[in-house]
């Protein structure tokens, strides 16, 4: 049951991820995008705006322990991409560096289902961090992937 869920939550977002296209980049390089598909050089180079929530403890995915202790996230389909039979992607074990009046780096343990695009689900000590106490700060952050420091 759970390869099929897989299998289908992975056809699902490579629908998604045909019909919407790449993801605002301040660099453009066309010649790396085959059949509508956003290269792992262009998801790590893009810089993204987008709303941050507090983590749902019901997520899907990586299936290994975060290296960040308290500090991790889970990102939309469209950026999680395919999926193994595990639930896992290439996007597991990513770092994501969140602007806010902190600058906080994350690391990616799973699959936000049903968020937007840009929409990042945080652990509570990331968004205390990002945000430190200013509610509206939360609403429109900038972040991008990053090299994971010290791994």
């Amino acid at each position: 049951m759970k390869f099929f869920i897989s299998t289908i939550a992975a056809a699902a977002a490579l629908l998604v991820s045909s019909a919407l296209g790449s993801p605002v980049s301040s660099t453009t390089n066309t010649s790396a995008q085959t059949n509508n598909t956003t290269s792992m050089a262009e998801l790590m180079s893009a810089k993204y705006n987008g709303p941050m929530n507090a983590l749902d403890d019901n997520i899907a995915g990586c299936g290994v322990k975060n290296r960040y202790g308290a500090y991790y996230a889970a990102i939309s389909e469209e950026l999680y991409g395919k999926m193994d039979a595990n639930g896992n992607s290439a996007m597991c074990n990513k770092c994501i560096l969140i602007h806010g009046v902190k600058d906080v780096i994350v690391e990616v343990i799973g699959l936000c289902e049903g968020c937007d695009d840009n929409t990042l689900e945080v652990s509570d000590k990331a968004m205390e961090d990002v945000v430190n106490g200013q509610s509206t700060m939360s609403d429109d952050l900038e972040w991008q992937f990053v090299n994971c420091p010290g791994f």
